[in-house]
């Protein structure tokens, strides 16, 4: 096991990082798909955040402060995550505000939650397999590997574009359900989306440095990830 802060080689760290691009872009095109595909993240999710941490404490001999994960941080981090949250709504909130202002407006056809008991399952299923899973990959196991090859700064960075290739396909796929008045031409759309989630990473990653642990980017990422369903249940999105 290497010594905590030794550096992993470029080909490792390369090579975990296209791995999880192409596992993310993968199960999102099933998840897409009609039929069983949809379940796939729900089962192999879980099994891939242990890969994956198992690799980086293996392989790449990355410590549990390392990956974020200490026993000291949670709650301040956690603290820091809403705070985030709330300033990343206000954002979004502003922005709404001024396409309203201008009249440009959109609608997502993102089906309300039937029951009480499926907003919870809603709730749960965006903590679980969207805010922890993908918290642990970035702010957690890239993070810690591209933090070592490159430094702090660039290596917020370089997870934030990753971050934003990750979603290539969702992002694709989601502006299938978007419709805006007036419209505008994909060309412009995809890339604006990237570059929210290219944004979203930096905050991510930031508050990942700043808390020192992965519960302030996974309550961020779970709190804005709801207020961004509930608008657009609402139509405001």
């Amino acid at each position: 096991m290497l010594r905590p802060g030794q550096r992993v080689g470029w080909r490792r760290t390369l090579a975990i990082s296209a791995a999880l691009l192409a596992y993310g872009n993968a199960t999102a095109l099933l998840a897409a798909s009609p039929g069983p595909g949809a379940l796939v993240p729900l089962l192999s999710h879980p099994l891939a955040v242990l890969a994956a941490l198992l690799c980086a404490r293996r392989a790449a001999g990355c410590t549990w402060d390392e990956l974020g994960l200490g026993r000291r941080g949670w709650a301040c981090g956690s603290l820091w995550g809403f705070g985030m949250a709330a300033f990343m709504a206000a954002i979004v909130g502003g922005l709404i505000l001024l396409f309203r202002a201008v009249h440009w407006t959109s609608s997502t056809a993102y089906p309300a939650p039937a029951d009480p008991s499926a907003t919870l399952l809603l709730g749960g299923r965006l903590l679980l397999l969207t805010a922890v899973c993908e918290e642990v990959w970035f702010r957690g196991v890239l993070h810690a590997l591209w933090v070592r090859q490159v430094g702090l700064t660039r290596g917020v960075v370089v997870v934030a574009l990753l971050f934003a290739a990750w979603h290539l396909t969702v992002w694709g796929w989601t502006l299938q359900r978007v419709t805006l008045q007036p419209a505008l031409p994909l060309a412009l759309t995809y890339p604006a989306g990237l570059l929210a989630l290219f944004i979203a990473g930096l905050l991510f990653g930031w508050l990942r440095a700043a808390s020192g642990h992965l519960a302030g980017p996974i309550v961020a990422h779970w709190a804005i990830d709801l207020v961004l369903i509930a608008l657009a249940i609402g139509g405001w999105l």
